[in-house]
């Protein structure tokens, strides 16, 4: 039995000399042939997989473009005022009698120097004498009361006691003011008349010109 524990002890002995001269032991730290690593990063090491690296995607924010802005052209102000409106053609002496109903009789003509609508409504027109001519709907050559940007509007005496003498008379285009009092836009004084001719302005709100064709309407032309 002695003989067997000492047996024991030897090989033992034996044993733990090998291992300690040939560094072939394990701890917290291993070492195998020289070779040193850590359990930890080992295990870190075949745990974590490779991230693959390839080219990162160029990811693009949209653009929003631009909102069209709408260019704001500048509107001429149409404030009225004394002229703006002019009498712009006159015939005192018709073929027809002068009291007769649309299309005949005597008529005055107007012109707008605006670049806008102008409602007259409301205006009228008065001679020497001091009878007036209310501008309606019922009176004018297109049966309304609004004038064009640069527009022309025929007034016709349409049966009224309006009478234009032939030989001398003043006719007075008057509108309603804020005020309350009817101001004067344009008046004008002829003379002498011939049947079936006018007194015009030449060109449409130009200077005066006597026994011109009538242009109902229309533009004076030239001189």
């Amino acid at each position: 039995m002695l003989k067997k524990a000492r047996f024991i002890f030897i090989f033992s002995a034996v044993v733990f000399i090998s291992c300690f001269s040939s560094r072939a032991y394990f701890s917290d730290q291993s070492v195998v042939s020289n070779f040193n690593f850590e359990a930890d990063h080992w295990v870190q090491q075949t745990e974590v997989s490779p991230t693959p690296v390839g080219n990162p995607s160029l990811t693009l924010s949209p653009t929003s473009s631009p909102s069209a802005t709408a260019s704001h052209t500048p509107t001429q102000d149409c404030q009225i005022v004394s002229g703006s409106i002019l009498i712009n053609e006159i015939m005192a002496n018709p073929l027809r009698d002068d009291n007769a109903i649309k299309p005949d009789g005597e008529w005055i003509e107007l012109y707008n120097k605006l670049e806008c609508e102008i409602d007259l409504n409301n205006w009228y027109l008065r001679e020497s004498s001091g009878k007036n001519l209310p501008i309606i709907a019922a009176n004018t050559v297109n049966s309304t009361t609004k004038i064009a940007p640069k527009g022309l509007m025929v007034v016709y005496r349409n049966g009224i006691n309006f009478p234009l003498n032939n030989d001398f008379d003043t006719v007075t285009l008057y509108w309603p003011q804020s005020s309350g009092s009817d101001g004067v836009m344009d008046n004008f004084s002829y003379g002498s008349t011939t049947e079936n001719k006018t007194w015009s302005r030449v060109p449409d709100g130009g200077d005066w010109a006597i026994d011109r064709y009538p242009t109902i309407g229309n533009s004076n032309g030239n001189v």
